[in-house]
């Protein structure tokens, strides 16, 4: 979670799906952006906030790296359902 972390993990190929939060800073969202294009990384954007994420994970962050292929589908789905 966040950009430094979430970027290191896609440069070292174990980030398969990266969520961003509706709030994340546009400087911030083309730069990781940038990063899981390169990385052939999907980039979904979530709909929800910072804050909406912190409640889900106890963690406030606008970046979310995902690692796990099961948990990445799944995800993906659920945001095609919202």
């Amino acid at each position: 979670m966040g950009f430094d972390p979430s970027a290191e993990e896609m440069i070292k190929g174990k980030v398969v799906l990266l969520i961003l939060s509706q709030d994340l800073s546009t400087k911030t969202a083309v730069k990781i952006e940038k990063v899981a294009t390169e990385s052939k990384v999907k980039v979904i954007k979530a709909n929800c906030n910072m804050d909406e994420i912190a409640i889900s994970i106890n963690k406030r962050t606008g970046i979310i790296a995902v690692t796990d292929k099961g948990l990445a589908q799944n995800l993906e789905k659920l945001a095609e359902q919202m």
